[in-house]
């Protein structure tokens, strides 16, 4: 990954660890991965007034994790920049 001006890893709490302060009643056993890119960060700002889709998985595997996406839309690149 190239160097980074921000630090993608917004929010990680370790399982079996007492919760961070960013993150409230969340489990002791429970795993919290925020990650954005600086990328991401600026297509969110940029475009998430007009749509912001979520998405999330469950029981698709044998673990027991959860993954949580959250989308913006664009018709192109050519917007972005």
């Amino acid at each position: 990954m190239r160097e980074q001006s921000c630090d993608p890893i917004l929010v990680y709490k370790q399982k079996g660890i007492d919760q961070c302060p960013e993150v409230n009643n969340l489990a002791k056993d429970h795993m919290l991965l925020c990650i954005q890119t600086e990328f991401q960060k600026n297509c969110a700002t940029k475009f998430g007034n007009k749509f912001i889709c979520v998405d999330s998985t469950h029981s698709t595997t044998m673990y027991d994790f959860v993954l949580i996406t959250v989308m913006v839309t664009m018709t192109s690149m050519k917007e972005y920049y």
